[in-house]
């Protein structure tokens, strides 16, 4: 579907007095055909989508696009009431209707058909519990569980005060939490019997009817009433505790919590109101869509955006770390939140204090007007320092309203106070003609200032003062750099070695005690005492321009500068953007009109008002969520969860993905590689890749999504897929090839010999007759020991097969061509010993090792006369790694050529008749006056063949 543009809302900006300070909202239209659709419920599944769903059935959200989903085999569309993501990531959908459906891995919606049938009445909740079993409620049929096999239901027969069930979810000990017209109960299964815990007004609930519940994680619940207002309940005695504070805002539909801060409360037609923990009070959400809308839903999803689901906007969306003040008070140049949680502000034209009007609304109220202040500083006697632009010093007593004001009359070394901080013994005043301090918990309105000048910095100008938790203090200049002071020594950097820098106008600290401070030019740096770092644009940061350094209650360390916020995680060295999409339209920020105050907030000057930063005690993504969404095989799409192997004909793919930001979607980035074809990183800002024609082998698609631009420590999603090599390219098609030939070479060998066996058998004596019938039947005993090693080398390297099959061929090609001669030259015979060894150390391996030393050149054999001694050899002896048979040829100095072997008997010899030796033994008979010889002994078999002189040609 097309993306629909979201457009912003109004900030409270423009309303007068407020409650208090306000997030910005942006509203996001549903798709053109679903306009007129009204959402019921909103939910954020593991994958970062946030779901919604409607009258009109479920939408499925990224921040740019909605994706519609209808149930498979019904064209109508259903009205969804509930939405849940079990522990497996089964998406489950609840109908008015009473249907139940799930989605599965081709993103299609099935209705779920337990044995048992659904109910037909409205679905309002899901949950499940510690064993993994599946609850929902009904409007009309009380409770069901699923436990695998069975359905049961609990009703008011089982002790369920009412079946008309208003809200479901699990509490953070698997029992589940629910809400009717009779109060809260909690349900669960104990020892295969069912369990009921009711709770009522009479036990101190505000209302009877509980349309709203919400586990915290402390082991309580909150919880919502008809018009009696919120209330928190211990689920280890049920003890129930109200606010102090009475409510009057009618009936509540649905709550929101964020940790150790504030409970967002969602009314049936007045709006959006928050509880705050601290102040005890509730505070309405000041927009002029919500004020008197109907709220049906609420959402808090993983990057801190509040969701908000009314009848009068379908849908919007707030950081909820962003907060913003304004009532008409512009160029705010200093900001300090005190130690008593009051807000003060400078600007040109004077010192303002935000506080509660009779109306119950809360402005910025004058408190010294016609002074220019630029810095801040409060002290635990109630005194506010301030400090102006050309007018001084002014010291205000809180308690009384006094004043008094210092000059350089007074001892000033400069009229202008740029920044003022405190180290416990000293009060810091930086200013344009140096420094001054003055004594810590000094009594202006009492004792005698005596101001002192600190001369040894040798810096005139200087913008900002800050001192760290190691009592140091820095110095952040215009011509000197950054300069420490530390008991008494003075330290100068001005350079980092790589990089010089003269003025330095921010100076924070992070968690780690590394220094952190901006320059004019050069950037954002870091010094940990002995090593300096640099984040300039290419690093990361979006401006050199920096406005103001704060380290938030995280350890984050924003940078202030007018594009936006940079947020800075030190210790991953990742930014997170900030700019339009939370409200920070015309920024403007003031040169350090910063403070970070005892809560971990961070409170900014700017020109339009006030800018709030809370960063949240909740662990909050830092990184698009990063999923692949769609495979497709040709433009048809495939399960990809569970089909990663194609064939060599259907090589095309095309995936999708998607990256979740949902702050500001637009922002994201990909970076993707498919290994096994792309050389390098590809990064793009498209949803979609193409890959056409590829080769057959094994594939891993690689893709990360970034927010900033910068692929640093991105989670990532992968893609394994095979493309299969054609039959006629793999190995066991080639190998089954030259295994045929090799048959058919054997079977021409075998009809041959044969033939020659019959043609001789008629010409030669009974010896000779004997001798051919030996080697007939040595060929096919070898041969096939040889196949049983073919078949294993051709799987593991079809090159050595071949060379293994050429060795074999000119073994069997010599023996055609000797075995017809009565002598052949005593090389030739080597040469075929050799050729068979080859066979035999592929077949045995290390377990052979057949050597030949100094061979006479000039002398004749029997043909096959070696090599029979070897094959004999090999089939008498025991052959392994661990004991290799040893086999040596090698003259004597008699005129014999000796086949000696290690002898290491098997325990069960092999059938033997001596026939080859005997052969051997007769033809020399014939060919010899020597006969051969045969020597045994413990370790060692030998055989002397006699060397027939070669006669000249």
């Amino acid at each position: 579907m097309k993306k629909i543009t979201f457009w912003t809302g109004l900030v409270l900006w423009c309303l007068g007095p407020v409650s208090g300070q306000q997030p910005y909202f942006r509203y996001h239209k549903l798709p053109e055909d679903w306009t007129d659709a009204e959402v019921s419920t909103i939910y954020e599944a593991s994958g970062g989508f946030v779901w919604i769903g409607t009258d009109q059935g479920l939408l499925r959200f990224d921040g740019l696009d909605f994706k519609p989903f209808r149930v498979a085999g019904n064209p109508n569309p259903l009205e969804v009431s509930a939405i849940y993501a079990d522990r497996l990531g089964t998406l489950w959908v609840g109908y008015e209707s009473g249907t139940i459906v799930h989605m599965h891995g081709d993103d299609s919606l099935r209705v779920w058909s337990p044995e048992e049938g659904l109910p037909d009445v409205p679905i309002t909740g899901f949950g499940e519990d510690e064993k993994g079993r599946l609850w929902f409620g009904t409007y009309g049929e009380g409770v069901y569980f699923y436990d695998g096999t069975r359905m049961y239901n609990f009703n008011m027969d089982d002790g369920l005060p009412a079946e008309d069930i208003y809200t479901l979810v699990a509490g953070p000990d698997g029992r589940m939490l629910i809400g009717s017209d009779s109060g809260l109960s909690i349900c669960w299964m104990e020892g295969g019997r069912k369990q009921i815990k009711n709770l009522t007004k009479a036990d101190g609930l505000p209302d009877d009817i509980i349309k709203a519940i919400l586990p915290a994680d402390d082991g309580h619940i909150w919880a919502g009433g008809f018009d009696g207002g919120i209330c928190r309940i211990s689920l280890k005695d049920f003890s129930v505790q109200k606010p102090e504070t009475a409510w009057k805002n009618g009936v509540i539909n649905n709550l929101l919590i964020f940790d150790g801060l504030e409970l967002w409360i969602g009314t049936e037609g007045n709006g959006i109101w928050r509880y705050n923990f601290d102040e005890k009070r509730y505070s309405a959400v000041e927009s002029f869509r919500f004020g008197k809308a109907r709220i049906q839903d609420l959402l808090k999803d993983v990057e801190g955006n509040v969701w908000v689901a009314s009848n009068e906007v379908p849908l919007a969306s707030a950081n909820r770390q962003f907060e913003f003040l304004h009532d008409g008070l512009k160029d705010i140049q200093a900001v300090l939140y005190d130690k008593d949680h009051q807000l003060w502000v400078g600007a040109q034209t004077g010192l303002y204090k935000y506080e509660t009007q009779a109306d119950g609304g809360k402005t910025f109220r004058e408190v010294i007007p016609g002074i220019n202040v630029i810095s801040l500083h409060d002290n635990d006697s109630g005194v506010l320092w301030i400090g102006c632009f050309g007018e001084g010093l002014y010291a205000y007593q809180k308690s009384t309203g006094a004043t008094r004001i210092f000059t350089e009359s007074d001892g000033l070394s400069n009229g202008s106070i740029l920044s003022i901080a405190d180290d416990g013994d000293k009060l810091w005043l930086a200013t344009l003609g140096g420094v001054s301090s003055i004594k810590a918990g000094t009594n202006p309105f009492g004792d005698r200032i005596v101001f002192k000048k600190e001369e040894d910095l040798g810096a005139n100008f200087v913008f900002k003062v800050y001192c760290d938790s190691k009592g140091r203090k820095w110095f952040g200049t215009d011509g000197k750099g950054l300069v420490m002071m530390d008991k008494g020594r003075i330290a100068n950097y001005d350079s980092t070695g790589a990089q010089a820098f003269k003025s330095v106008y921010a100076v924070t600290e992070d968690e780690s005690g590394r220094i952190w401070f901006s320059t004019a030019k050069e950037g954002l740096f870091s010094f940990d005492g002995s090593v300096f770092g640099h984040f300039g644009l290419q690093e990361g940061l979006r401006s050199l321009t920096i406005n103001g350094l704060a380290t938030d209650g995280k350890g984050q360390v924003l940078v202030i500068h007018p594009n936006g916020i940079d947020l800075l995680n030190p210790e991953l060295k990742h930014f997170i953007y900030f700019d339009r999409e939370v409200g920070l339209t015309d920024f403007e920020p003031n040169l350090n009109a910063i403070y970070a105050d005892k809560e971990g907030r961070v409170w900014i000057g700017a020109k339009e008002g006030v800018i709030g930063f809370n960063p949240l005690k909740e662990a909050l993504s830092i990184h698009p969520r990063i999923m692949i969404d769609r495979v497709s095989v040709f433009l048809e799409p495939i399960d990809f969860n569970r089909v990663n192997s194609f064939p060599h004909d259907r090589n095309g793919l095309a995936i999708d993905y998607s990256g979740i930001w949902l702050t500001d979607p637009e922002t994201v980035k990909f970076r993707y590689k498919l290994e096994g074809f792309d050389r390098e990183w590809i990064i793009s800002a498209d949803r979609r890749v193409v890959y056409s024609n590829l080769p057959p082998g094994d594939y891993k698609f690689v893709i990360s999504a970034s927010e900033n631009g910068k692929f640093q420590s991105e989670p990532i999603a992968t893609y394994s897929f095979l493309i299969r090599t054609p039959y006629w390219k793999k190995n066991w098609f080639i190998g089954a090839s030259v295994l045929l030939g090799v048959l058919l070479v054997y079977y021409i060998i075998q009809i041959r010999e044969k033939r020659l066996q019959r043609v001789e058998a008629l010409k030669k004596e009974k010896v000779e007759s004997q001798y051919e019938t030996l080697k007939s039947q040595i060929n096919p005993h070898f041969l096939f020991n040889n196949f049983n090693t073919l078949v294993a080398i051709i799987e593991e390297s079809p090159e050595l097969a071949v060379e293994y099959v050429e060795k074999l061929s000119d073994f069997y090609r010599h023996i055609l061509q000797y075995r017809e001669k009565d002598l052949i030259d005593l090389q030739e015979e080597l040469g075929l010993v050799m050729d068979y060894g080859f066979l035999l150390e592929k077949r045995f391996g290390d377990g052979l090792q057949l050597k030949t030393e100094e061979i006479p050149q000039e002398a004749c054999i029997a043909p096959l006369a070696l090599q029979m001694l070897v094959e004999n050899a090999v089939k008498h002896n025991v052959i392994s790694k661990s004991r290799p048979l040893k086999i040596r040829i090698y003259p004597d100095d008699h005129g014999y050529i000796v086949v000696c072997n290690n002898l290491q008997k098997k325990l069960s010899p092999e059938k033997s008749t001596g026939f080859g030796l005997q052969s051997i033994a007769k033809r020399y008979e014939h060919l010899s006056q020597k006969n051969i010889r045969v020597e045994e002994s413990a370790d060692s078999f030998k055989v002397f063949i006699p060397l027939i002189k070669k006669e000249p040609a």
